[in-house]
């Protein structure tokens, strides 16, 4: 028996027996109460750390706010970055389409439909199913008419996002939402478009999803 392996087993023998319980104190997280105001400056500010880009905006029938309408945002954004081909899911298709009938400068819209469509467009625009102030981070639900693959192939993802469903931290939004009860099989945490540095230590935009990601903050709180 090698050195290395018998240092390893004396050691575990020596560990003492019963199972150490991890601390329950998450004041730390409860405590992080902030406002909405302090919620979307927080999320806006994490999320553009990691160059994610977020634009402020509205639905489309909401006058309350001076702030372009989330369609409009989208196809001017769509026309600036020569998005021709935008995958949508099943339930944005049809108001979409309503919504830019008549305008010259938007997108083809693609309803997804298969892995190839989704290797032929420019980008992919998904709903999120919250957001994480302390981190800047998107919570995606993926489901059968909103796959995981929507927003990861197309090289660029764009997602709304509603104020109201910012939450101050990952452990709030799995306590208010309840996600004990009602968990899918995937749920995904996007912070920022992929990245890596695994490439000589060079940090690289793009290589295993999105090289962009747009996020349209949707104020309606």
């Amino acid at each position: 028996m090698s050195d290395a392996r018998a240092n390893i087993l004396r050691r575990l023998r020596a560990a003492p027996a019963g199972i150490t319980q991890p601390s329950s104190d998450w004041s730390v997280l409860r405590d992080r109460n902030w406002s909405m105001e302090e919620q979307i400056e927080r999320f806006r500010t994490m999320a553009e750390s990691v160059n994610a880009r977020v634009i402020d905006c509205v639905a489309p029938d909401d006058a309350s706010r001076p702030l372009p309408s989330w369609d409009a945002v989208l196809a001017e954004d769509c026309a600036a970055n020569g998005v021709r081909r935008l995958a949508v899911s099943a339930p944005l298709a049809a108001p979409l389409q309503a919504l830019w009938t008549g305008s010259p400068n938007r997108p083809d819209i693609i309803l997804t439909a298969d892995r190839d469509t989704l290797f032929s467009v420019d980008a992919g625009l998904t709903t999120a199913r919250g957001g994480i102030a302390e981190t800047g981070s998107l919570i995606l639900w993926p489901g059968p008419t909103e796959p995981r693959m929507l927003s990861l192939v197309p090289p660029r993802h764009i997602a709304l996002l509603r104020t109201s469903r910012l939450h101050p931290t990952l452990w709030h939004a799995m306590t208010e939402n309840g996600w004990a009860g009602q968990m899918p099989t995937n749920v995904v945490l996007a912070t920022g478009p992929s990245k890596t540095s695994d490439i000589e230590q060079t940090l690289v935009f793009g290589v295993h999803g999105p090289k962009d990601l747009l996020i349209l903050l949707i104020y309606d709180h």
